[in-house]
């Protein structure tokens, strides 16, 4: 008895922020198994992620417990509880994105990456690190600095089914501009080729 009350002490005292994230991450990780069998696939997924998740947890239990007794108490709670802190910021950081909201009546836009507007300091935050920018034209301008920023997410409308898109470079004015056209299943075999009339113009009216 006495043995199991001196493992139960090492395992949980001192109390630091890691072990009451172990804590949280055990039950975490029994939900995860049980729920890794379940014919609901969206919990299955979800468990199938918290499982890798618990166990990176339980390691850094386990080294944090090897080094528990040999630094300072209080500069190891408070280093933890920073850490702890960076973690999550720098994930929600890697993950964040800038949205390019489109809506449009026509069943089509392209975005043209040949102008100085609409660059990334138009887009607005939302959230803790995403921005957005919502544009209601079938012709959207954005900087050419915007093409190659892998944050990028055009959003295109809700009501839209059954998405085209492709990619590439045409000539606006003598100038090679990259683009993204989309469409709809009303216009799948739609191509930039067949909207250089209208893009010539309008470009050629800013």
């Amino acid at each position: 008895m006495d043995g199991i009350k001196n493992l139960l002490k090492k395992m949980l005292f001192p109390v630091t922020p890691v072990v009451v994230l172990a804590g949280i991450f055990f039950f975490i990780f029994l939900w995860a198994v049980i729920e890794i069998f379940s014919t609901t696939q969206a919990s299955a997924f979800l468990a199938a992620i918290a499982i890798p998740i618990s166990l990176f947890v339980f390691v850094l239990y386990g080294i944090e417990r090897f080094i528990v007794r040999k630094i300072n108490y209080r500069i190891l709670f408070v280093g933890e509880l920073i850490l702890l802190l960076i973690l999550p910021i720098s994930f929600y950081y890697s993950v964040s994105m800038t949205d390019l909201n489109v809506t449009t009546e026509k069943s089509y836009f392209v975005v043209l990456f040949d102008s100085k507007e609409n660059s990334l300091t138009d887009f607005k935050r939302t959230g803790l690190f995403g921005k957005e920018l919502s544009v209601s034209h079938h012709i959207i301008h954005l900087d050419s600095s915007l093409y190659n920023n892998e944050a990028l997410r055009i959003r295109v409308p809700e009501t839209w089914r059954e998405i085209s898109n492709s990619h590439g470079q045409i000539k606006l004015s003598g100038k090679k501009i990259n683009y993204r056209l989309y469409s709809t299943e009303e216009n799948l075999n739609l191509t930039v080729d067949e909207l250089l009339g209208e893009l010539e113009r309008e470009t050629s009216e800013k």
